[in-house]
């Protein structure tokens, strides 16, 4: 019996479906632009040290782009997004030009996580695979991160608060995927009955 074998070009997948656009290697570009030799040198060793694991490189899997939700691991390395805003408050003042602003402290970390589910074989649509995603979406609770990028801002839960999927032309057993979600903190509220509150 054989094997269906797939191949495809993330590059090229997260090109169509978001906009972006990476180039193939880093660092491999000559001053005149055309491409070096990614095998010169010590540039092979490098390659066969990030495959087999003696150290991260762009040019393996051990870069900070692995994300588990939940225990759920994301595959194919999704794209992570980070934002923070602080809570300010303008005050308008009399005779004075501009405004007054106070801190008021940060407000949550906005996190956006898009990737690619991509099915064994052309003719197979990733179910289970987009089953797990929509049932961490789904879920009325935080949601635990598991991901080094995210940890390094202190984020160890995430409340997710949209999960697009949008179409993606001539293949379908590829399915894009966009979460929306805010850095969460578990906390527990103590409520103490022998205090007035008035």
């Amino acid at each position: 019996m054989a094997i269906n074998e797939v191949k495809y070009n993330l590059k090229d997948i997260y090109q169509s479906v978001f906009g972006l656009k990476a180039i193939p290697y880093p660092l491999l570009v000559e001053e005149n632009g055309y491409f070096k030799n990614p095998f010169d040198g010590d540039r092979l060793q490098n390659i066969i040290d990030s495959v087999i694991g003696n150290k991260p490189s762009a040019y393996s899997g051990q870069v900070m782009n692995k994300v588990v939700l939940n225990d759920i691991e994301l595959a194919n390395e999704p794209l992570i997004d980070l934002g923070l805003r602080k809570n300010i408050v303008f005050t308008d003042m009399v005779k004075y030009q501009g405004t007054v602003k106070e801190s008021m402290g940060l407000k949550d970390w906005s996190v956006t996580i898009r990737g690619v589910i991509i099915g064994e074989n052309e003719d197979s649509y990733p179910i289970d695979e987009l089953n797990n995603l929509r049932k961490i979406c789904e879920t009325e609770d935080v949601v635990e991160v598991l991901c080094e990028y995210l940890n390094i801002f202190d984020i160890f839960y995430l409340a997710i608060e949209d999960l697009q999927l949008p179409a993606f032309e001539g293949a379908k057993h590829i399915q894009p995927y966009e979460i929306k979600a805010f850095s969460d903190r578990i906390t527990e509220l103590i409520i103490r009955e022998d205090e007035e509150f008035i």
